[in-house]
């Protein structure tokens, strides 16, 4: 990868580190982004599933409660309005039971354990319904007759305990059953939820982590890309300050980038006055061996002078 940030232009470097940060981000933002959707189809499931699936019930063991209460209450009143006002509220009851039971149904439509349950209390309700009805309506004798009266209230009892109370008792054991159900299912929602939400947190992590060695690597590279080339140019430049102009021995990497080509720049004009160095030094050489030339050249003539200037001595003693 060095070699190939080596070939990048500097701004192409910083380029490929901001999309690096940019994808780590964008990757990190995503895990994230999955995390909270599972965290919040997990809340809405049990929301939808196991906290409305208890309510239901609640409110139908209540229902049932209050119809049971009527419905034994009635037989047993002989004023009209008394007897009308708890036949309301037996009717209320009733219908509050079967839309929870409609409501429910839909809550569990994909889960087989609870259907099947559902269709028990659907019959022990349709028995306690019938059952309570006709409680309901065995209103007392008129006229004031009271044995009549305790006769009817004996009768009442006996077809409530007979009949409505054992619906009843077996409607409430399954409707506490399937809130049991229903809540130990949302125990193990729970437990799973923080299972998965403890897993999502790892992995955003080592998302994090690995993100974050890439990027230092990466940031390693570019940096590494910058100041190796410029260090490199500080000491050529260091060199030629000093009046060193010969042609540098230390490797260099070949790069396409602007510090490959301020090296290639730089070796060009190192190589050019070296050149004109050297030429120079050529020039004051056959300057300093004319002038021992010449020098030479003098020292004859003069010498020849001398022996002339002799000879005419010689000649004129």
């Amino acid at each position: 990868m060095g070699g190939l940030m080596n070939n990048l232009k500097v701004a192409n470097k910083l380029l490929v580190l901001n999309v690096v940060a940019l994808i780590g981000m964008i990757i990190v933002g995503f895990v994230g982004y999955l995390s909270i959707q599972e965290s919040k189809a997990h809340t809405e499931e049990m929301y939808n599933k196991n906290l409305m699936s208890i309510y239901y019930i609640g409110d139908s063991r209540y229902a049932t409660r209050m119809a049971q209460i009527q419905a034994s209450l009635a037989p047993l009143t002989d004023d009209p309005t008394t007897f009308q006002s708890r036949q309301e509220k037996y009717n209320n009851a009733v219908k509050e039971m079967d839309e929870n039971i409609v409501k429910y149904e839909k809550v569990i439509t994909d889960m087989p354990e609870f259907v099947e349950n559902l269709k028990h209390i659907k019959t022990d309700w349709e028995k306690f319904k019938q059952a309570s009805t006709q409680l309901l309506n065995m209103r007392p004798p008129t006229g004031g007759d009271v044995a009549a009266v305790a006769a009817h209230r004996e009768r009442a009892i006996d077809f409530y305990e007979t009949n409505v109370m054992p619906t009843s008792i077996s409607l409430g054991e399954d409707l506490a059953k399937i809130q049991k159900e229903a809540h130990e299912n949302s125990l193990e929602m729970l437990k799973k939820g923080e299972e998965e939400a403890d897993a999502a947190t790892r992995n955003m992590i080592i998302v994090c982590i690995v993100i974050s060695i890439i990027l230092v690597l990466t940031s390693t590279i570019v940096i590494k890309g910058v100041t190796e080339p410029l260090a490199h140019l500080i000491r050529v430049f260091d060199k030629l300050a000093n009046g060193d102009f010969r042609q540098g021995r230390e490797p260099v990497e070949a790069r396409a980038d602007e510090f490959g080509e301020m090296n290639d720049k730089l070796a060009v004009v190192r190589r050019v006055i070296n050149e004109l160095i050297k030429k120079a030094s050529q020039s004051s050489e056959q300057l300093a061996a004319s002038s021992e030339e010449l020098t030479a050249s003098a020292n004859q003539s003069a010498q020849a002078s001398e022996q002339v200037a002799n000879s005419v001595t010689n000649s004129a003693g």
